[in-house]
């Protein structure tokens, strides 16, 4: 299991934790979070992540990608796909802890050594996705941005929003201009038909809206510390 810690909190967009309700819940002292917060939060991306391999099969659909699609190496990568042990796929949103009741969070609690998808795990990730993943302004319904301000990073500030990232070109792992270029077109013909054709067939599994998005180096915020503590 991967922890986010105090020092990851800068890297997490959007960010608006409800610090009032954080600490009604335990999770935040004077205006600061604690690491029980963090530990929540950790063990929700956990579990939620287990959770969508068996509803979604993520693993699955990674092998549909052309075998030379590529990982991003690890210091590429953004706090939220640092997270996921996934290939591809990761969890884009960020996850508002402080919305589950002390209850809840007690059932995250309860089960932070064993790490296992239980039949209580998995309702409790069930019955609070929704007000977990949803980034609150007044209770409002809104459109805000995963990423840069700009058309294909922005979705509903309540759907479930699954980042998928590859490695960035590299010519030189090819012959010729004309080989790059043959399976170049391949790969995006069938990433972009996977990222459009996806988030309906996630959506029908989950009973939850699902948007897919695809980032590039230049879309996302490289974590700022080295390493997520394991």
């Amino acid at each position: 299991m991967k922890y986010i810690s105090s020092q990851d909190i800068q890297d997490l967009i959007p960010n608006q934790i409800d610090m009032g309700l954080a600490e009604a819940k335990g999770l935040a002292k004077n205006q600061t979070l604690t690491e029980e917060y963090f530990l929540a939060q950790s063990l929700y991306y956990h579990f939620l992540e287990m959770y969508l391999e068996k509803k979604l099969g993520l693993f699955e659909q990674e092998k549909k990608f052309p075998s030379t699609c590529r990982p991003v190496e690890e210091s590429e990568k953004d706090i939220y796909q640092s997270l996921s042990n996934h290939r591809y796929f990761y969890i884009r949103n960020t996850l508002y802890v402080e919305n589950l009741l002390k209850s809840e969070i007690g059932i995250l609690f309860n089960h932070a050594k064993d790490e296992e998808l239980t039949e209580e795990v998995e309702n409790l990730i069930q019955s609070t996705l929704t007000k977990v993943i949803t980034t609150q302004k007044n209770q409002e319904h809104f459109i805000t941005n995963y990423g840069p301000a700009s058309e294909p990073y922005f979705a509903p500030n309540d759907i479930l929003v699954l980042g998928l990232r590859f490695a960035e070109e590299d010519d030189s792992l090819y012959r010729s201009e004309e080989e790059w270029m043959k399976d170049y077109m391949n790969r995006r013909a069938v990433i972009t038909n996977m990222v459009e054709s996806l988030p309906q067939y996630f959506s029908n599994q989950l009973g939850q809206d699902v948007q897919v998005i695809e980032y590039f180096s230049e879309s996302v915020k490289k974590k700022s510390s080295d390493e997520l503590k394991r």
